[in-house]
């Protein structure tokens, strides 16, 4: 009937369908029922019938259609449909997750009862009844015997997976969600299985006894997008996940519909399966068809099986697996984009390979804001808030956030345990007690989980302020709730947090759901039990016991040096997996519910390398250099390093892609030896002094002084002129600035110092607009060419946030700001402020109503306090206290020239011209140029350098704020009498994030500019710009960059003290440079005389009163750290573990201790002999180039250290030693104190051997040291290690460093490239026989 054209023909004119429209379907070829029914794109039901009354047009010829027509044709188009759906029945529509499952339709041939053979279709599927949860039980009990018999899956592997299931489909659900449905469990059966053949590609295999799918199970139990499925669905339809049609209302269930969106991704979803299913069939054939001739493979568009065209299967990279391959539409994604990156297109654009999008499903760029204290000692890996959680005020904060309508999705916490922890009632083995180990004592019990009536002191503090966190918490949390939002809270399983009243309270109200985990089973080291309380039904899928299929690290105590530690404080931080996996399944539930994405910012090139550094004669730490002698060379092992597609011609002519691999070989010991010899000393690299700089350096000594100064006076002339000409512009643009911004940059030439970017080449053309117009102390920083980019981070906060919480903030930092406790600093600081006033950077001072009417209600008010420095009091903006500088983020990084800026520019000048009168300097480009001496000059002359430091006046308070920006520019100060005033800053804050990077954009445009048109030979670090130039010069650099100053209208100081003519010794940036030895290629910096006497008044104050608190530490701390880093820096932390144990608060109290006082005694000492650095031109070609390596065999009971030392001449060896002795028993026993796994400890020991025995060798000299343990190297090049027989090594090793002048370099070695592993392993035949002298060991 569906395909008869009479019954169609009758039918229609039985409902009054005309001739002349029948003949018209018959022309459109809709002449039966099947064919009218697909006749356009409408389906009963649809919203739109747009496309129906377009048909009918068509048929009654009209437009449009008479209305009494309207209802005969749309009912027999209905009755078509009707009859076209009933034909075909949904169950014989078999999805290729059917086939998987087994489930089939064949066709067979049978002659009817009239003779006539017909194909009928037969089912042949053997369903199985899961009408009962108990015959369901049965069902999934049977397959896991089924694949434990196949021996693909063990039979309790299997079962785990089908308890997870029915304990879902049976658990209750929460409020406001329905019951996991029997559908939900069987799209996760489904989904798992997907995962298991996705993960299974190489073909299925039993491998050492375990079945072959095993592995996957348990990845794929545990992945978020599986578990997800399990979760229960909002009682609602807002969930946005497609219910199936029987499980739809009666009412309704005619209605639902797939939209083309869902059909297109299910279409896909078969395609990829076919592909992986073929693809499992190919991998599991021996052997691949030959393809030569007669017998083609089936490339890109040939056909295989019956003719059909099917796609490759998509092989992902190892770093993706588990990832996604394709976008939302199918589309492929660019592999290169998510390992390397791609320069082949933009970020969210597509290259030849795919889109530029994130393959991890969970990478969704949803804005996060998180908060912590200030003064956590982990490690944050996000943008963080500051706040107190235990103050009001910040709970205050933290509700106004809320209270903004869809913002918050989801809100996690996760509140201190320490004072809950029930492994303060277990107690220390008495073994451990003797060791001296402080036992920790009950802060809570069940009868007491607010605190034991018993507290008092210090423990009665941190229990009062746990309770006051947890009280706040759960308001918080209450209001998210309240306002729509999810929420978590977490802690571990047993803590007495969950019996305080403010959680169970919390719980209760809101009906939370526990989930609770053992964290190895999310990437955790140790089997810690965690407890989610949450309304997130997504959540429940953490829920796991630790299947013992891993090892854990061990809990109890571990010996830290002198000290023990308890292994619980390394399980405070989540593991890295759990956080991924909880990311992944918020995003896809976010999504789910319509929430709006955050377009993630580019990519940008990674922070540089520090060269500056290390030309300065101080290693970076880390890897962040490359080695200074390559891996690679030939013959031996191999390396694969890229491998990409190429199109190139073979021997026919044929232009065929071809797959290119660039390998690289590691080198021999003898050719590693031989590359080490070449290599130049990273000390004596001037890779940090610009090209500018040194052409200035060449032409000064090659063209002569008179020659330069003229060439200065000439630029001064030419832009003098220029500033002339452009004085009428100038003006017209300062007209339209308020009078009293105006004032403010009355003296700044923006169109000359534009000018002047253009001819320097200083690509920043914002810096015309950032000086008239202001800098905008939130949002993201402007783009500049000045600075490398980094990777865009968005700030913690946005404008919205902030201003909206800005009521709340007002009260946070008048709390912070009740009253200041030094009188005569709050007075100094009152009148600096009033000063400020009388200069028109401040608008004050001014109430509340005042502000309020000048910039609005949502103004933020940051508070102003003093710092008492040598020579004056400094007033300090805090806008971190206030979050505006949690609303700032920059886009570039931040390259300054500091101490070792001006230590390398100082020891190029002084090494520019060598003995014979050659001036030779390298530019960055490798490009040398060489040229003669110039007669007017001697050697003595052209070594003979002087410096001095020219300071910006009031840096800060040249630049305005944006006007836009005004309303977190309030700042809130206290008079005499302690009454809080507000002020409106119209300058630039000292205290803004904003500030900071908006000030160095125009200081390294000035120097630039400087050195390019006025041949100025600085460096600036902020506002402070080093000079320095041939005592020849006299004092042309000292004027010519006061006139190019007053120039573009920057102001400089002129008091005495600061604006000091050029000297062989100035000071800059609290450390004297020393120039006076300069003609005998020395420059020294030490640590200024002031700093010296006030860091050692400091240490006898604290030793007299024995008072040290934590924050007397640690900012003790930071000025010797400061001090060292000057001069020969890295010790304070290698010799003072237990005042570095107090400022970092893992020592807390304020009495001083007999270590400590040993400590300070010892940084006495050290700051007072101030051993300056020394940067010496090396005129010498000697170099000392060492390997060691060492060996630990036997069982762990036999160790041994090995070392080839060669002193070289012109990468010639003049003196060659060995070393290869075994380790003392009683030596190797202090170093396996904690365990027998030493080698770190034996390469140290090895390492520090070498130097001692080649010190006198050493003297001055620059020295390079290969070593192919990484942890011995990162100890060597930061002087620390948390291991006490290891810094004990390394002071040694300091101490000699120090002494003797060595200038080292401690680099890597591959360990099949190491000429040490031989001697290290009393192999030395070869050593003897080559004329290497053996050195003998003074055992440490």
């Amino acid at each position: 009937m569906l395909d008869s054209a009479a019954a169609f023909k009758d039918r229609a004119a039985s409902i009054g369908v005309t001739a002349a429209e029948l003949a018209r379907l018959e022309v459109l070829n809709l002449d039966t029922f099947g064919k009218l029914a697909y006749g356009c794109s409408y389906v009963p039901g649809q919203a739109d019938d747009q496309p129906l009354l377009t048909l009918i047009e068509r048929v009654c010829e009209a437009a449009p259609p008479p209305e009494e027509r309207v209802p005969v044709i749309r009912r027999l188009f209905f009755e078509s449909y009707t009859l076209a759906n009933a034909d075909l029945r949904w169950e014989q529509c078999t999805k290729r997750d059917q086939e998987l499952l087994g489930i089939r339709h064949d066709p067979l041939w049978k002659p009817g009862a009239d003779g006539v053979v017909r194909e009928v279709r037969q089912k042949e599927e053997a369903l199985a009844d899961t009408s009962s949860d108990l015959h369901l039980k049965y069902c999934l009990q049977r397959r896991s015997l089924a694949l434990d018999q196949a021996r693909i899956i063990d039979y309790e592997k299997m079962e785990r997976w089908s308890r997870t299931m029915l304990e879902a489909y049976s658990a209750l659900p929460i409020d406001g969600y329905k019951k996991v449905s029997l559908d939900q469990i069987q799209r996760a059966d489904l989904e798992l299985f997907k995962f298991l053949m996705k993960h299974s590609r190489e073909g299925i295999r039993p491998s050492g006894g375990v079945a072959p799918l095993e592995a996957i199970l348990d990845r794929a139990i545990t992945s978020a997008e599986i578990r997800l499925r399990l979760a229960p669905l909002p009682a609602g339809s807002g969930s946005g996940i497609k219910r199936k049609h029987d499980d739809l209302e009666p009412e309704t269930a005619n209605k639902a519909k797939h939209s083309p969106d869902d059909i297109a991704k299910l279409k896909r979803t078969i395609e990829n399966l076919t592909g992986q299913v073929r693809n499992l069939k190919s991998r599991g054939s021996s052997k691949q068809p030959p393809t030569g001739k007669g017998n083609k493979g089936l490339g890109r568009g040939s056909k295989g099986m019956m003719g059909r065209s099917y796609k490759s299967t998509v092989k992902m990279p190892p770093e993706l697996v588990g990832q996604s391959p394709m976008t939302d539409q199918g589309e492929p994604i660019c592999y290169s984009y998510n390992l390397d990156g791609c320069n082949e297109a933009a970020p969210g654009q597509r290259c030849p390979r795919g889109w530029h999008m994130c393959t991890r499903p969970g990478s969704k760029g949803f804005r996060a804001m998180a908060v912590d204290q200030k003064s956590n000692k982990h490690k944050q890996a996000y943008a963080t808030v500051a706040l107190d959680l235990a103050s009001e005020e910040a709970v205050k904060f933290l509700l106004s956030l809320l209270k903004q309508p869809g913002r918050v999705f989801y809100v996690h916490a996760a509140p201190p345990c320490g004072t809950c922890s029930r492994a303060r009632e277990r107690r220390l083995k008495r073994a451990v007690r003797r060791l001296g180990v402080k036992e920790p004592s009950p802060l809570r019990n069940a009868q007491f989980p607010h605190g034991l009536p018993t507290l008092q002191g210090t423990d009665l503090k941190r229990v009062t302020l746990a309770n006051r966190i947890y009280a706040n918490i759960a308001t918080v949390l209450s209001q998210a709730i309240i306002a729509g939002a999810y929420v978590s809270v977490e802690n571990p399983t047993r803590s007495w947090m969950w019996q305080t009243s403010w959680m169970k309270q919390l719980i209760e109200r809101f009906n939370l759901r526990a989930v609770t985990f053992q964290q190895c089973m999310h990437g955790g080291k140790r089997d810690k039990w965690s407890t989610f309380y949450t309304n997130a039904p997504w959540l429940t899928f953490l829920a796991m016991e630790c299947d013992g299929q891993h090892s854990h690290l061990p809990w109890g105590v571990t010996k830290d040096g002198k000290k023990y530690k308890f292994n619980t404080a390394e399980e405070a931080e989540y593991p890295p997996v759990l956080c991924e996996r909880i990311a992944a399944a918020t995003s896809e539930a976010a999504l789910h519910a319509g929430v709006q994405e955050v377009v993630p910012l580019p990519k940008a090139p990674s922070r540089p390398a520090p060269s500056k550094m290390a030309a300065a004669g101080r290693q970076p730490r880390g890897n962040r250099l490359p080695e200074e002698a390559a891996f690679f060379g030939v013959p031996a092992h191999t390396k694969a390093l890229t491998c990409e597609k190429r199109q190139g011609a073979d021997d026919e002519g044929q232009n065929p892609m071809k797959l290119c691999a660039k390998l690289a070989i590691l080198r021999t010991e003898a050719e590693f030896v031989e590359e080490a010899l070449k290599l130049s000393h990273p000390f004596d690299s001037s890779e940090a002094v610009t090209d500018d700089i040194k052409m200035y350096i060449f032409e000064v000594l090659t063209e002569g002084p008179a020659a330069m100064a003229t060439k200065r006076q000439k630029a001064l002339e030419y832009y003098a002129k220029r500033a002339v000409e452009l004085q009428e512009e100038e003006e017209k643009l300062h007209a339209q600035l308020p009078a009293n911004r105006r004032a403010l940059v009355e003296d700044k030439r923006g169109l000359l110092l534009a000018e002047m970017c253009r001819d320097a080449g200083v690509h920043d053309d914002g810096l015309a607009d950032l000086q008239l117009s202001g800098a905008p102390l939130t949002g993201i920083s402007g783009a500049t060419g000045l600075f490398s980019p980094v990777e865009q981070q968005p700030p913690a906060m946005d404008d919205t946030q902030l201003m909206k919480s800005s009521r709340w903030s007002r009260k946070m930092v008048a709390a912070k700001d009740s009253g200041v406790a030094d009188v005569s600093l709050q007075e100094e600081v009152w009148n600096i402020t009033m000063d400020e006033v009388k200069r028109g950077w401040l608008q004050g001072p001014l109430t509340e109503p005042q502000v309020r009417k000048e910039l609005g209600p949502l103004y933020v008010v940051s508070p102003r306090f003093g710092l008492r420095q040598s020579d004056k009091t400094r007033p300090i903006d805090d806008m971190s206290i206030s979050l505006v500088n949690s609303s700032f983020s920059a886009s570039y990084l931040l390259e300054l020239d500091g101490v070792d800026g001006v230590a390398v520019l100082a020891r190029t000048f002084a090494g520019a011209v060598d003995d014979s009168g050659t001036v030779r300097l390298a530019l960055s480009d490798g490009q040398v140029i060489e040229g003669e001496l110039h007669p007017s000059l001697n050697l003595d002359e052209a070594r003979r350098i002087l410096g001095r430091t020219l300071d910006l006046d009031s840096a800060y308070k040249q630049l305005l704020v944006r006007q836009s920006s005004l309303w977190a520019s309030v700042l809130q100060v206290r008079n005499p009498s302690g009454e809080p005033f507000l002020f409106i800053s119209q300058v630039l804050p000292f205290g803004a994030s904003a500030s900071v990077y908006c000030f160095n954009r125009f200081s390294k445009a000035l120097q630039m500019i400087g050195a390019r048109l006025f041949s100025l030979a600085w460096v600036c670090y902020f506002d402070d710009f080093t000079q320095f130039d041939l005592a020849a010069m006299g004092d042309s650099s000292q004027m010519t960059a006061e006139k190019f100053l007053d120039l573009v209208g920057w102001k400089y100081s002129v008091k005495e003290a600061k604006r000091k003519p050029m000297s062989p010794i100035f000071s800059v940036l609290g450390v004297d440079v020393d120039l006076s030895a300069s003609k005998s290629g020395l420059v020294l910096v030490r640590n200024k005389e002031s700093r010296v006497n006030q860091i050692q008044l400091e240490i006898s104050e604290i030793v007299s009163s024995r008072a040290f608190s934590s924050s007397t530490a640690s900012s003790l701390r930071g000025r010797l750290q400061f001090a060292e880093s000057q001069t020969f820096g890295r010790a304070i932390s290698l010799f003072m573990r237990s005042c570095n144990s107090r400022a970092t608060g893992a020592k807390p109290g304020s009495n001083l201790d007999d270590d400590m006082m040993k400590e300070l005694q010892w940084a006495k000492g050290f700051i007072a002999e101030d051993c300056p650095r020394i940067l010496k031109v090396d005129q010498s070609s000697v170099r000392v180039v060492i390997f060691t390596d060492a060996c630990l065999e036997d069982n762990d009971r036999t160790a041994g250290i090995g070392m080839v030392a060669m002193v070289c001449r012109d990468g010639i060896p003049t003196k060659k030693f060995f070393l290869s002795e075994r380790v003392p028993k009683e030596v190797l026993e202090k170093l396996q104190v904690n365990t027998p796994k030493v080698i770190a400890g034996l390469e140290l020991l090895a390492a520090v051997m070498a130097v001692d025995i080649l010190k006198d060798f050493l003297v001055a000299r620059r020295a390079f040291l290969f070593i192919d343990n990484e942890a011995a190297r990162a100890s060597l090049i930061s002087m620390w290690s948390p291991i006490f027989t290891h810094a004990r090594m390394l002071q040694h090793l300091w101490e000699l460093v120090r002494s003797k002048s060595i200038f080292m370099w401690t680099s890597r070695v591959p360990s099949l490239s190491n000429v040490a592993d031989k001697p290290s392993r009393f192999e030395i035949v070869q050593l003897v026989e080559a004329g290497f002298i053996r050195m003998r060991p003074k055992w440490l």
